[in-house]
């Protein structure tokens, strides 16, 4: 750019997952997705390139994972974790029902094990822009439909996911053997 060498947003986003770590790269690399900033297929090109550097395995693992459908850093580096312990990969901001006003999302599905996740920042509970029902009382509501679809749903907030990830895997984990003691679906977590 004017005659002075840059990197590219996909080498940035990949060097990030070099240094930091596969939760910080894909941080960055959801984000750079969602606005456009760069393509899956530059990330994995530039993966490629990246052979021999250190932290490479950290760049692979996020241009594999990389999405522009998780909203928020918690739902990235949520979805991390799931990556790091090996666990089943959720679908990610799904629609349970119609994709409309009324349509019912959740942050993380996984539809065979009859398991959600919500990944819930205070933001979820603390909307000034709403001046209508109360957040927590919608919020509420929003949790029945999704359990009258014949889901079980684990929320975890943003301190846990980082200070205590143990605790969201155990608690992902028990809510697994609910839904199989509920509706006879195969443990997440074994």
């Amino acid at each position: 750019m004017f005659g002075l060498p840059v990197l590219t947003v996909a080498r940035n986003v990949l060097d990030i997952a070099r240094t930091d770590g596969v939760a910080a790269g894909l941080t960055v690399a959801d984000a750079a997705l969602r606005r456009d900033l760069t393509t899956t297929a530059e990330l994995a090109t530039t993966a490629a390139d990246l052979a021999g550097w250190p932290g490479v395995s950290n760049a692979r693992l996020v241009a594999e994972h990389a999405s522009g459908l998780r909203e928020s850093p918690l739902e990235s580096v949520s979805f991390a974790l799931f990556v790091r312990r090996g666990l089943v990969l959720p679908e990610c901001n799904a629609w349970l029902t119609d994709e409309r006003r009324g349509g019912v999302r959740a942050d993380f599905a996984w539809r065979r094990h009859r398991l959600l996740g919500e990944a819930d920042g205070r933001v979820t509970y603390d909307d000034p822009w709403t001046t209508d029902e109360p957040v927590l009382w919608k919020e509420k509501l929003r949790q029945e439909r999704l359990e009258d679809l014949g889901f079980v749903v684990t929320r975890w907030t943003g301190a846990e996911i980082h200070r205590d990830p143990d605790a969201v895997v155990a608690r992902l984990a028990e809510r697994s053997r609910r839904a199989h003691d509920l509706y006879g679906a195969p443990l997440l977590v074994p």
